[in-house]
């Protein structure tokens, strides 16, 4: 099976992916999945959603722990959520033929592309805003799949009324949010 590294598995997209990955996809794939936090609320969170191991990206040795959970492999799979700070650093992590998807970014970064030659790893950027009909219909499916038999359960970090969606998109900005930001009408 292959390891997936889940950074920012606290927030909403995160907690998805990691639900997604121990869950309606976990038989298929036997996947081992790494979340990581920068809270001990959020370690706590990420672990509850079904992690296997979960890591305070903030930590020093941050490296050399993902290092020593995979045998010094590294992860197969990185699904990267803050590429603009992580990105260089992801490609230390990764093992030979790995991938990173970069699926959120606030930013411009710069890599070293002698790591991904040295590893050939693919980075992949993704939105939905590409994806075909029928892979869309495929994403409904895992979705509805995941929703029926709850192994894809949405957190609420906080809730704001439709007015004030100014302040709900500047809890979106922060960092540390653990879970979705939900308008209500």
């Amino acid at each position: 099976g292959e390891t997936v590294l889940v950074h920012g598995a606290s927030g909403s997209v995160g907690m998805a992916a990691v639900q997604l990955a121990v869950g309606t996809f976990s038989d298929a794939k036997n996947l081992t999945v790494i979340g990581t936090a920068g809270t001990d609320a959020g370690l706590t969170l990420v672990k509850e959603q079904g992690a296997h191991h979960v890591l305070n990206h903030h930590a020093p040795d941050f490296a050399a722990q993902v290092m020593a959970l995979t045998e010094g492999r590294g992860v197969n799979v990185v699904l990267e959520m803050l590429a603009n700070e992580n990105l260089n650093a992801d490609l230390d992590i990764l093992a030979t033929f790995g991938r990173v998807v970069v699926i959120g970014s606030r930013g411009e970064t710069t890599i070293d592309p002698r790591k991904m030659m040295t590893k050939d790893a693919t980075i992949t950027g993704m939105t939905l805003f590409n994806v075909s009909p029928t892979e869309l219909g495929a994403i409904h499916a895992s979705l509805y799949t995941g929703f029926f038999e709850e192994t894809l359960r949405p957190v609420v970090a906080k809730s704001f009324a439709l007015s004030d969606a100014a302040k709900a998109h500047d809890a979106v900005m922060e960092p540390g949010v653990n879970g979705k930001i939900v308008l209500t009408p």
